[in-house]
């Protein structure tokens, strides 16, 4: 029968091995902490409540946007103004004026089909002139659903794909809405889950040493983070062919961009033959496959197409079962072969 001494030695035990767990709660309630660390012991509390004031008859409804409201980003007692560029109120009264922004603000608080959002949020960057203005404007009024726009952090969550910078904008806030439901004890909104992640950043990599490496851990040891950000690089790399993939790798993994080929060609020469006649080539090996293949489908002749998957000794084989290493050159030929079997059947 345990003891209560064994029992808690479990649990201590179970405890240290258990995987780190991303609470974005904890970081937003360190928020100050970062910004102390970066602004030179300075939190900005009484400014971030005099804008939010400023902004919440915005928020609701009540009024438009003025330029008033955005020159107010940029005053002393906010963080802002050492980041960003103040812009000049002339030429900005006579943009937003000209793109009608403070109506397409108004409007964008009651829009949620995608569509209709982007088309708002492309008219109030065309009005600001750039996503940054945009992104912290919008962070200010609706926070709820949109933030500053880190392109850090941006890159971080993998957010690198959208086909236009509206789009990426609106990916950027929908992943980080997502993150503060799924990465935090208490559901955070947009803008908070932006902070925390940047207060994240900053503990961990400008932090404390001792706790430079706890905080590592609870991000890239996270499950559902390593899940996610796997996810979105496959999200990011759907538009690229398999072949495309490869030949990225072929400067920092000579083996993996080769192997991704091979399989590429495999699959590819079962493709042409078909399910029963593949089968039916003796064992189905590859080297019978190419033998199986119709004059038509070979670029040069069946001997090359051979020494593509053998290689005097330097093939597929050597290199999946017994570790062989290949230079990038062999790897680069390797690849270019099967895009030349490739565009020769396409």
């Amino acid at each position: 029968m345990a003891t209560a001494a064994s029992s808690n030695r479990y649990n201590r035990h179970f405890a240290m091995k258990a995987k780190p767990k991303l609470d974005l709660s904890y970081y937003w309630g360190r928020f100050d902490d970062a910004l102390s660390g970066r602004y030179e012991g300075e939190t900005f509390k009484a400014g971030f409540a005099t804008i939010k004031e400023i902004y919440k008859d915005v928020r609701v409804g009540k009024r438009r946007l003025t330029v008033g409201d955005v020159v107010a980003i940029f005053n002393d007692d906010l963080p802002f103004v050492l980041d960003w560029t103040k812009p000049d109120p002339e030429r900005l009264e006579e943009r937003m004026k000209e793109h009608r922004v403070a109506d397409a603000v108004y409007r964008l608080r009651d829009r949620s089909d995608d569509g209709g959002v982007l088309e708002l949020i492309s008219q109030i960057r065309y009005g600001f002139g750039d996503l940054s203005l945009t992104a912290l404007v919008l962070h200010h009024v609706y926070p709820a659903r949109f933030a500053m726009c880190s392109h850090h952090l941006a890159s971080l969550l993998y957010i690198v794909n959208a086909s236009t910078v509206p789009k990426f904008y609106f990916e950027y806030c929908e992943e980080l809405k997502l993150w503060g439901q799924e990465r935090s004890t208490r559901q955070l909104d947009v803008a908070e889950t932006e902070f925390a992640l940047w207060t994240w950043y900053r503990l961990t990599y400008y932090g404390r040493n001792e706790e430079r490496k706890k905080n590592r851990d609870n991000f890239f040891k996270d499950q559902w983070v390593q899940e996610r950000r796997a996810y979105k690089i496959a999200y990011a790399l759907k538009e690229l062919g398999r072949l495309d993939i490869a030949r990225s790798y072929l400067d920092t993994d000579a083996n993996l961009a080769a192997i991704i080929a091979w399989v590429e060609f495999e699959r590819s020469l079962r493709n042409l033959l078909g399910a029963e006649k593949a089968t039916n080539a003796r064992n189905g090996r590859v080297m019978d496959l190419i033998d199986e293949l119709p004059v038509e489908a070979v670029p040069r002749s069946r001997k090359e197409l051979k020494h593509l998957w053998v290689r005097d000794g330097r093939g597929r084989n050597e290199v999946i079962h017994h570790g062989l290493k290949l230079f990038r050159n062999e790897a680069e030929e390797i690849v270019n072969e099967v895009v030349e079997f490739f565009a020769h059947n396409s």
